[in-house]
């Protein structure tokens, strides 16, 4: 073994074992200081996600004015590609909120400015690097909307905290069909449960195959099965808990055990709640970003064991939750120059699900941030199940197959690392259910003869083999 392959091995076996709190830095910013800001908040920008057009990446970006689709190829060079103007824009918006779903950018806004009301507009971007089309701008059933999500799974689109073009009354969510994406299918105003009881104002949602978690802001989380849109069922709720404020937003992990949970109420923590039985939601551990008395959380998203916290003044923080009673800051990079507050400034929101695993994160006073999950340290001590890998052939001429055993259902992602230790390969092969699991590789047919290092990760669980190239 060369010294450079022994003195990297040792490296990362070790890496995983302490749990260490890492400033990560961006790899890349943009912003746009022509655009007006909302003189309340100092703000120009507000939510984040992302797409994904002929293997180029963007961010897709929510402003005052309308919202910008930002190239991810060359992070040091970040370039806005196209940009829709909003239906209501200027300085009076607070709140634009976007989902994706296939080449198509959903957008809501929570704001009307003098005469012109919002809309629903969707975006069809699979026309970039070139431009973007609206091909869907209408108040019919919504003007003004807090936010709103998509069930890719069920194709089906949400609106919640909604007002209708006709009156100031809230309607707490909206069911569309978009099995056309180009022409959303209004299904219902959810107004009541199947049971006679009104539903409070829903301020945010995630919904997964019809299963939808209700933040209700001071009312607490409800959850509700939306088979039927004329039917909706609840199934449970959690209107006390430790810790309660204004409940906000929260994403469920991939195994719908747990959901995470923030209230955007100055000095609460983040909760894990145990959603093993949804007629029966408890909260299972506290955590926050070991910060000042006024931190507070905005929005937040698990995935591959990670959960990733925009988290205003405190900017964007990054948890280890593969042991969700226990919680571990890993990693933060602070967007907000200035003192910490009681008001509502810094880190709106965050996205790492590009395929990438590049993560973006919006500031409201500063704009976009991009970094790089290859900074991640986990703050777990990694299982090795190196004893049990099978990879054949090897000595390797093109191709070779793997198999492995999950202790439990998760994400996998191989690495394979040379000598140098140069990450050659970093692919995420997608959620997979626990068990034996085989899949072949091709990746290395590109690279030069010589030692390799196969590295899989599922959560905490590792496994190592060398592979010769002939």
């Amino acid at each position: 073994m060369s010294k450079s392959m022994l003195l990297f091995l040792l490296v990362f076996q070790t890496v995983g074992l302490f749990a260490q709190v890492n400033e990560i830095l961006p790899i890349g910013t943009w912003s746009d200081t022509t655009l007006v800001v909302n003189p309340n908040h100092n703000l120009r920008y507000n939510d984040i996600w992302g797409g994904v057009n002929n293997n180029i990446e963007y961010a897709i970006i929510g402003s005052t004015e309308g919202v910008h689709f930002i190239d991810l190829t060359n992070p040091s060079n970040l370039t806005e590609k196209a940009f829709v103007a909003g239906a209501a824009k200027g300085a009076p918006i607070v709140h634009r909120d976007i989902k994706s779903f296939k080449n198509y950018a959903y957008v809501v806004c929570d704001e009307n400015v003098g005469g012109d009301k919002s809309t629903l507009q969707v975006i069809d971007f699979s026309y970039l690097p070139d431009s973007v089309h609206v091909v869907y701008d209408s108040e019919e059933y919504m003007s003004r909307a807090h936010d709103c999500w998509v069930d890719a799974e069920k194709e089906r689109f949400y609106t919640c905290g909604v007002r209708s073009s006709s009156s100031d009354v809230f309607i707490p969510f909206q069911i569309y069909d978009i099995t056309n994406p180009e022409a959303p299918e209004f299904l219902v105003d959810a107004l009541n449960f199947s049971n006679g009881e009104s539903i409070p104002y829903a301020h945010d949602l995630y919904v997964r195959n019809d299963t939808a978690f209700l933040n209700c802001g001071g009312a607490g989380l409800y959850i509700v099965d939306c088979k039927d849109p004329q039917n909706l069922v609840l199934l449970g709720t959690m209107t006390e808990y430790p810790q309660k404020g204004y409940n906000h937003s929260g994403w469920w992990d991939e195994a719908g055990e747990y959901y995470y949970l923030a209230d955007e109420t100055h000095g609460t923590d983040i909760k894990t709640v145990s959603t093993e039985d949804l007629t029966d939601l408890s909260v299972v551990s506290l955590f926050d970003a070991e910060s000042s008395t006024s931190s507070i959380v905005h929005n937040l998203i698990v995935h591959d064991g990670l959960l990733y916290v925009s988290y205003y003044y405190d900017g964007l923080q990054v948890f280890d939750v593969h042991d969700p009673l226990n919680p571990v800051r890993i990693a933060f990079y602070d967007t907000f120059s200035g003192e910490d507050g009681f008001g509502y400034q810094g880190a709106w929101g965050v996205y790492p699900l590009l395929p990438s695993g590049k993560i973006l994160l919006s500031d409201m006073q500063t704009g976009l941030y991009v970094f790089d999950n290859t900074q991640l340290v986990l703050g777990q001590e990694t299982i090795n199940r190196s004893n049990n890998f099978a990879l054949f052939p090897n000595p390797i001429r093109n191709d070779f197959s793997v198999t492995i055993e999950l202790q439990k259902s998760g994400s996998v992602v191989i690495e394979i690392i040379d000598e140098l230790g140069q990450v050659l390969v970093n692919k995420n092969l997608g959620f997979k259910n626990k068990g034996e699991i085989s899949f072949a590789i091709d990746e290395l047919n590109k690279f030069a003869a010589g030692k390799y290092l196969v590295n899989i990760r599922s959560g905490k669980e590792l496994w190592q083999k060398y592979l010769i190239k002939l």
